[in-house]
């Protein structure tokens, strides 16, 4: 199935972990990266987060949130991928 595989390539490209978390998490992809952009956003669409980084696992603190799933949005030159977790 096309879809499978595409699932496949894109989680070996960028995970995000712990997922759930407590609002501290890292997004690591497969290779370091300048100029990333970074936002995240509630479940119903509300920017919460941004910020820009640069590397190949970028550590993120966001304090304050309250418990719910949440929409990450990644996007540099070379990427764009939309990712999701649960803040404990």
């Amino acid at each position: 199935n096309q879809n499978e595989s595409k699932i496949e390539m894109v989680s070996k490209v960028i995970k995000l972990y712990p997922n759930p978390n407590k609002g501290t998490f890292t997004i690591s992809l497969n290779k370091s990266i300048s100029e990333i952009d970074v936002t995240v956003f509630d479940a119903v669409g509300k920017l919460i987060y941004q910020t820009n980084k640069s590397g190949k696992d970028l550590e993120l603190s966001i304090p304050n949130l309250p418990s719910g799933l949440y929409i990450v949005k990644v996007n540099s030159n070379e990427l764009t991928e939309t990712l999701k977790f649960l803040k404990q």
